[in-house]
């Protein structure tokens, strides 16, 4: 069923790019420190700690390491009907892969008879763990992910956006995706929501009479005072010095 031709476990220096490359044998790659974008069979995906991916042959992938890091990599046959269609997978959530790579770096350390079939044995349940996770997309595609950010925050930037759910859904975690925001938006997703709060209090103060409680309570303000403390640190001025001052522009 498995026959490891090889594996190993690689150290990165900083912004090291491994250039795009095929394999006629399966690769599994695990991440066990450092972060940075793989790209595999053309989608674009950000790795860190405990993420692995599962290339099968023939599928040309790439890696660019954007700080230090440690890779275990192993390359095997393997022959079964079942293949899955997800690539990239993270194990932030459930240490049972990391728990068996661990496993298999103490058998070739200590070399103790029959290690590497123990190694072969380990490896084997590892893929098994992954042929039996659902076939769905833990990690979003970078421009998916922050175009899906994007949307829903525009819809419901007026609510308590809770960052880290949002990075969850989009398969990474609160550092990773606010990384990957930032160098999309160059603001972070706490100032992007703040930015969008700022110009929908802003049109309704000079498109609209509504009173100021009220557009601070629909732009996610629930007490005025904090309302009028931020608007006024954006812009110079209270939030009725604003639309006192732009209604007489209009006039004029």
């Amino acid at each position: 069923m498995l026959n490891v031709q090889y594996f190993f476990v690689r150290h990165y220096d900083y912004k090291r790019k491994i250039v795009a490359h095929e394999h006629d044998i399966y690769e599994f790659i695990y991440y066990l420190s450092g972060e940075g974008v793989t790209e595999i069979d053309g989608r674009k995906y950000t790795f860190g700690k405990d993420s692995f991916c599962l290339i099968p042959p023939h599928c040309r992938h790439s890696e660019t390491h954007t700080g230090y890091s440690s890779v275990f990599a192993a390359g095997f046959e393997f022959t079964n009907e079942k293949q899955s269609a997800q690539l990239f997978f993270s194990d932030l959530q459930n240490q049972t892969v990391s728990n068996l790579i661990s496993a298999m770096r103490k058998e070739n350390q200590k070399k103790r008879p029959l290690y590497e079939q123990m190694i072969a044995a380990h490896l084997c349940e590892i893929i098994i763990h992954i042929l039996r996770i659902p076939d769905r997309t833990d990690a979003v595609p970078i421009h998916d992910a922050v175009a899906n950010a994007l949307a829903y925050i525009d819809q419901y930037y007026m609510t308590n956006i809770n960052l880290q759910e949002l990075a969850a859904s989009a398969g990474y975690c609160a550092d990773r995706f606010r990384n990957i925001f930032k160098s999309r938006l160059g603001i972070t997703p706490k100032r992007y929501i703040l930015d969008k709060r700022l110009e929908q209090a802003e049109h309704l103060l000079v498109q609209t009479d509504l009173p100021l409680q009220e557009i601070a309570a629909s732009v996610g303000f629930e007490y005025y005072s904090r309302f009028s403390l931020f608007f006024k640190e954006k812009t110079g001025l209270s939030p009725q010095a604003y639309r006192e001052k732009n209604h007489v522009l209009q006039i004029q």
